[in-house]
């Protein structure tokens, strides 16, 4: 909390009280995860709080909370790259989650994990860290990929763990692909559905969704942009497909 009032107000603890922190350091063991947590959210909500974890950093305050807790230059600059899309983030009404998935995504698993032991973070934060670190994970694999096959990897990673991978992401390639995802691709779904194909004749089962994501993939990649072209398409799929059992 001192830590927090030093850089929202702009002074300097005085050198003889940052003295008596390395001895008050092993109290923190004493402190429930409630309490813990607590006053890390209210720093994540705060307008300096990238500073003030770099300031509890130096002073040691991190790696007493868990080891796997630290602040580097990679940290900092996901917060900075936050800052260039949503600049309110840090007073967001979700800012302390918004800016715990900024600070964990790069961590492994198990020391997410590690960390979830120690603070009690509510299980769909939890799960939305675990999920953001997957993608940060493996980001740089999605820059140069079609839409369509962008939205195949990205289908089972929820929307939270995207967004936050596209907060922490620098203006470039990879934040225009997760941006375009989330505002436009997601969206994009093919005019003809399962009733349109039950209506041709065709016997459901699984080659209905093979169909439509063909269908859905030709929208995302630009090979049909009209309705017209969609049931063009279909009608080669169609032909190219074994004879189908008609109802």
């Amino acid at each position: 909390r001192l830590i927090r009032y030093e850089q929202r107000y702009g002074f300097r603890v005085a050198p003889e009280t940052l003295t008596l922190i390395p001895a008050a350091l092993s109290g923190i063991d004493l402190l429930s995860a409630q309490r813990l947590r607590h006053e890390l959210d209210l720093v994540l909500e705060e307008e300096h709080a990238s500073a003030m974890l770099q300031r509890m950093d130096e002073l040691d305050i991190l790696p007493a909370v868990h080891p796997a807790l630290g602040w580097d230059d990679l940290t900092h600059s996901r917060f900075l790259n936050a800052k260039t899309i949503m600049p309110e983030f840090e007073q967001h009404s979700s800012g302390h989650r918004l800016g715990w998935g900024l600070w964990l995504m790069g961590a492994s698993v198990t020391d997410i994990m590690g960390i979830e032991k120690r603070l009690h973070f509510e299980s769909h934060l939890r799960d939305a860290i675990l999920s953001a670190a997957q993608l940060y994970a493996d980001r740089q694999a999605l820059v140069g990929k079609r839409p369509s096959q962008v939205v195949a990897r990205l289908a089972d990673i929820p929307v939270p763990a995207i967004h936050l991978v596209a907060l922490a992401s620098p203006p470039g390639a990879l934040r225009q692909v997760l941006c375009d995802y989330l505002s436009k691709w997601r969206h994009i779904k093919p005019v003809t559905d399962g009733e349109a194909l039950k209506s041709l004749g065709l016997t459901p089962g699984p080659g209905f969704q093979v169909l439509l994501k063909r269908l859905r993939e030709g929208w995302l990649d630009g090979e049909v942009k009209t309705a017209a072209e969609e049931k063009a398409l279909l009608v080669r799929l169609l032909a190219e497909r074994p004879a189908e059992k008609r109802g």
